[in-house]
């Protein structure tokens, strides 16, 4: 017979060394900051190109998907109808309110402020620049990966989560 140790618990760290080490909130925020600056660039949409809502659909799970579809779809109409004729974001900063790397069984779960810049130009000219400040809860999924899951929204002072009467903030692990 032969024996064969393939993991053991770390005495140091009291975790199997197959383990992936946790994600600090230092490596959370870096992470959520790019994430929002791709986020926001996929819901971009330069002069004379259609917009392609499928980038900013797989960043989004759960209620906030629910909610941010057929926002995102309507934006779809308005490009190609030639109302909206350029969306872009500026100065997108992200502050990580909270971090629990342990709040699924498949993953962590952030608060995030972000403050940005809109400036969208319409058919009849360019919108006055809009800075607005919002909060999100995100979802780093085990796989290395964040999804936007909720969302404030500040013209109800409620969480979509909330408003949609769900009680699940993060989906199953299989929402990925």
């Amino acid at each position: 017979m032969h024996w064969s140790v393939y993991d053991f618990v770390n005495p140091g760290t009291e975790r199997w060394i197959s383990e992936p080490p946790p994600v600090t909130t230092a490596q959370a925020a870096a992470e959520l900051s790019k994430f929002f600056v791709d986020f926001y660039g996929d819901r971009s949409v330069a002069p004379g190109q259609p917009f392609d809502i499928v980038p900013s659909s797989v960043r989004a799970a759960g209620s906030y998907r629910a909610y941010t579809m057929p926002l995102l779809t309507q934006t779809e109409r308005e490009v190609a109808s030639g109302a909206v004729k350029e969306i872009r974001y500026a100065n997108v900063s992200v502050k990580l309110v909270s971090w629990d790397d342990k709040a699924t069984e498949h993953g962590g779960l952030a608060l995030a402020e972000v403050t940005r810049t809109a400036y969208v130009t319409r058919a009849s000219g360019a919108e006055p620049p809009q800075t607005a400040t919002y909060q999100f809860r995100v979802h780093r999924h085990e796989a290395k990966f964040w999804l936007v899951v909720d969302f404030f929204r500040p013209d109800v002072g409620r969480w979509v989560t909330e408003i949609a009467g769900a009680t699940v903030i993060v989906p199953e692990s299989g929402h990925g």
